[in-house]
């Protein structure tokens, strides 16, 4: 039936029983985490969306020029902006705006990319010799810019925006607002 264990010097049954309940008490401890307060498993953070690819459309780009007055015109341009890189909640890619009636050619990086659920930051950085994305859209020379553009990702759609006060040839100073949006 019941088998009797030797006792040992150190105590015998019970003395093993006070030594397998320390050893069990300090590996629940230790599986309690940092701290040891217990409590169990913790919950995972918000997940990270996976964002890679090539966000497009018809009409991608928006500029929307407005001079002090109010007077706005806005000009819409074909392109893309393709995310290649994401490490967790970074990302970085390049983008394209399209040569078109509208619009200038622009090519160059998207850098700085964070992705936070459904928010995004991110630059774009000119492959010409342009100080940034504002510079040489339309023949204008940007005053001040605002170079990070923020925006949101949802569903597989990319939007964001960013702004600049820019010195146009024949205008003066404008405002300009620079937007994309596209699904992949």
């Amino acid at each position: 039936m019941f088998s009797r264990r030797p006792a040992t010097k150190s105590g015998g049954v019970l003395g093993e029983i006070v030594v397998s309940y320390l050893i069990a008490m300090v590996v629940a401890s230790g599986c309690a985490g940092e701290g040891g307060g217990g409590g169990g498993p913790t919950a995972p953070g918000p997940t990270v969306p996976a964002i890679l690819g090539t966000y497009t459309g018809p009409a991608f780009w928006t500029q929307t020029f407005q001079n002090q007055l109010g007077d706005s015109v806005v000009f819409r341009c074909p392109g893309n902006l393709a995310i290649t890189q994401q490490t967790e909640t970074s990302f970085s890619g390049s983008y394209v705006i399209e040569q078109s009636v509208d619009c200038d050619r622009s090519t160059g990086l998207v850098v700085a990319g964070t992705v936070a659920q459904t928010a995004v930051t991110f630059q774009l950085q000119p492959a010409g010799p342009e100080r940034n994305i504002f510079e040489g859209i339309s023949g204008c020379q940007s005053v001040t810019a605002e170079e990070t553009f923020r925006g949101s990702i949802m569903a597989n759609q990319l939007q964001a925006a960013s702004q600049a006060m820019v010195e146009c040839p024949g205008f003066g100073r404008l405002d300009l607002e620079l937007r994309l949006n596209g699904a992949r």
